[in-house]
């Protein structure tokens, strides 16, 4: 099949796409405080996936920055068996995956891997800002996990997030993602 993958500037491409996700299709499909108000004040950058001009997928983009706790550090040092990157800074400069999300018919099929290879190889060949880490809020609720899909694709929990979640929830407030990361590097 031939997938072309586009930046597009506005949602007009996503008005029948579901993903099957209550929350997700609601999000997508929202007038307000939704994924158009994002795409359009530009805090996100909005890629669509089509097979047959058809939209089969799409992600969300941003520039962050990963926080990285002494947990965290030392499972990376111990991956890498490098420990002077880490003693430079407190966080890592970052692409985040806002949103990704694949067509409900078509999921569990490879394509969301795929996406997130081709998110890893852009990530990689960014000419103008440097980028270690891919990370994620992922989506964590009764109705849905994306935590094991980022599981299996290398992606880590945070230990900073982790704590982050928890100190939320001290405080009363709803925690409905986990923060994972996956190095480049």
């Amino acid at each position: 099949m031939n997938r072309i993958v586009e930046k597009v500037d506005d949602i007009s491409s996503l008005t029948d796409f579901y993903c099957g996700v209550k929350s997700m299709d609601t999000f997508i499909h929202s007038k307000y405080n939704g994924l158009n108000d994002f795409v359009t004040h530009g805090l996100t950058n909005l890629w669509i996936v089509r097979e047959c001009d058809e939209v089969i997928g799409f992600f969300a983009l941003s520039k962050s920055a990963l926080v990285l706790n002494s947990f965290d550090i030392r499972n990376l040092e111990d991956e890498t068996n490098s420990n002077d990157i880490f003693e430079l800074r407190e966080s890592f400069p970052a692409l985040k995956i806002d949103y990704l999300a694949i067509r409900e018919d078509l999921k569990f099929k490879g394509l969301g891997s795929d996406l997130l290879l081709t998110i890893c190889d852009g990530a990689k060949s960014d000419r103008f800002s440097a980028t270690m880490f891919i990370i994620v809020d992922a989506l964590d609720t009764p109705e849905y996990s994306a935590v094991e899909f980022y599981n299996k694709n290398y992606f880590k929990e945070s230990e900073y997030g982790l704590v982050k979640n928890q100190n939320k929830q001290i405080y009363g407030d709803k925690v409905d993602t986990k923060l994972m990361y996956l190095p480049l590097f």
